[in-house]
């Protein structure tokens, strides 16, 4: 067999795996507003009650299975089975209330590099706090038997002050996640990096345009492909490289507490009661303003859902409405009023749920190519490169490491090999050609003399092999013959097409016998006398000697 391998690295920096799959099942339900929630797991989805004690912000998570693991309003956390987590209480240490009307106040966001480990932001509001301070929490899913709790000493950390209620997280491009605040004053924004050494100190500032009055409050929002943000009255460019905004496009010069991306990331929704629809694919400010259209003249609060609808919060606190083809231009996009039940009792408030950034991993695509000549054989094993614990996928169907082939052709495993924050694909492909040409061998040469009237059995030297063939068109591992001649036998022994040929030159023996009388026999004279070879039978010509 030979073998030649070629080696190619395709990186894919925009491209996360399974990205709407596993990222939608950690936003499968929400809890929000006053004793409010929602649960994804059926369509529509379903009202549920929850603990929750928000006005304004809140936050919730689950697992990679859609299952519920705790929630927040900035202030406490709630476990999945609506308890109070032990040392969930007080997270500002300032008391009850600070963070329950601040537009943004509470964000999770799953530490890079860890599957139990939850970052909690609050940021206290303005009436209360007064100054806009931020803190954050450390989770750890696996205190309190599996139900989680609060980190003693990561409790309450403050890192930040006089910041506005706005507060989102987009995930970056190198297994991190950018959280995003925007200062009272300065006309900036902050990205602090939050990855896998935790979070960096020093935010990146981007200069931004100034702020209207009212942008102490109301939602700041990123578009699903993160490559946009809309900032008070103001659509900016953003890169999830190196977390810095720019290029604004001013909107009409109004305030919006409501903002909301499309799905596809084509439309987006402004609302203050009057939701309005603008068209940015273009990014053009003159084509975007042109595209603008009236959806509603009750909506406040929106939230792009896992089911990729948008829900809406209206004057109607035990109902929402819901934006059915956001996607869609105009009144293609099927706003429906108050559709959406909650539980009696609850109440939305103003608050929908804070979008859960998780951090979004490398992933490469590495292609290997093998050239293999698989010589005098019926049969030959292709072997994946990965390791014990990959889990593999042929083209034939076959999930094993190595897989058996008799045919030519191209044949391809797939697998991952994954580290913390890394996805690779391998796919080895293997090209396949079977060399059966027959190959003599020739592996005995041997010479039998034996007497006429006997017989000989002539036997290959090797008696494993298979398809034993005499020239005398005998088949078998061995032949008897009492003639004399080239006899030869071919047969295959280890390969498919190698015939090993043995061949044996058969002739009499020419010996000859001598033998003397040593006893003397006394006659007369005249008298006839009888010599006789009684010694063997064999011989049967006689050379006498009578000197």
């Amino acid at each position: 067999m030979t073998r030649r391998l070629l080696f190619s690295l395709l990186l894919l920096t925009g491209f996360f795996r399974t990205g709407t799959e596993i990222y939608a099942q950690l936003d499968q339900v929400w809890a929000f507003g006053r004793h409010a929630g929602l649960d994804f797991s059926s369509n529509p989805p379903r009202g549920i009650t929850t603990a929750s004690e928000g006005h304004e912000g809140a936050a919730s998570v689950c697992d990679s299975n859609g299952n519920l693991l705790f929630y927040s309003e900035g202030s406490y956390i709630w476990n999945r089975n609506h308890q109070l987590m032990p040392n969930g209480s007080d997270l500002t240490g300032l008391g009850e209330g600070i963070t329950i009307s601040t537009t943004q106040g509470v964000l999770i966001v799953p530490m890079p590099g860890s599957d139990h480990l939850y970052y909690v932001f609050s940021i206290g509001s303005i009436e209360f706090s007064g100054s806009g301070r931020m803190w954050y929490s450390i989770v750890d899913m696996r205190l309190n038997n599996g139900l989680g709790d609060v980190v003693q000493g990561k409790k309450g950390v403050e890192f930040d002050n006089n910041l506005t209620e706005k507060m989102i997280g987009i995930p970056g491009n190198d297994c991190n996640v950018w959280l995003i605040v925007v200062p009272q004053r300065g006309a900036q924004v902050k990205a602090y990096n939050i990855g896998l050494d935790g979070i960096a100190t020093n935010p990146v500032i981007s200069d931004v345009l100034p702020l209207s009055i009212m942008a102490i409050a109301g939602w700041l929002e990123a578009s699903p492909d993160r490559r946009k943000i809309f900032l008070d009255t103001r659509l900016y460019d953003f890169n999830p490289d190196n977390g810095t905004l720019s290029n604004p496009i001013s909107f009409p010069d109004t305030y919006s507490y409501g903002v909301c991306f499309s799905p596809d990331n084509s439309k987006l929704y402004r609302a203050q009661l009057t939701m309005e629809q603008f068209d940015i694919s273009s990014n053009d400010s003159a084509t975007i303003m042109r595209s603008r259209y009236r959806v509603t003249d009750s909506a406040l609060t929106m939230r792009r859902g896992p089911d990729d609808k948008i829900y809406v919060t209206g004057p109607r606190g035990d109902r929402l409405s819901v934006i059915q083809q956001p996607n869609r231009s105009g009144a293609a996009c099927q706003y429906e009023r108050d559709v959406v039940s909650l539980q009696p009792m609850t109440s939305t408030s103003m608050s929908l749920p804070n979008y859960v950034p998780m951090a979004r991993d490398r992933y490469n695509v590495i292609s290997r190519n093998m050239y293999d000549t698989a010589f005098c054989t019926r049969e030959y094993t292709l072997q994946a490169l990965g390791n014990n614990t990959s889990r593999y996928t042929w083209s034939t169907g076959d999930t094993s490491a190595q897989i058996a082939v008799t045919q030519n052709g191209t044949y391809w495993a797939r697998y991952e090999v994954s580290s913390i924050c890394t996805y690779d694909t391998y796919i080895d492909t293997f090209h396949v050609y079977f060399d059966t040409v027959p190959r003599l061998r020739a592996t005995r040469q041997d010479k039998a003399l034996y007497c006429p009237g006997d017989t000989l059995v002539l036997a290959p030297a090797h008696s494993g092999g298979s398809h034993y063939l005499w020239n005398t068109g005998m088949r078998g591992t061995h032949i008897i013959t009492g003639d004399t001649g080239v006899f030869w036998v071919a047969y295959e022994m280890d390969s498919l097409c190698t015939v090993n040929a043995d061949t044996f030159i058969v002739g009499y023996s020419r010996e000859k016998l001598r033998l003397d009388f040593s006893l003397d026999s006394l006659a007369c004279v005249q008298e006839l006398l009888t010599l006789e070879n009684l010694s063997d039978n064999r011989y049967q010509n006689f050379n006498w000697d009578m000197g």
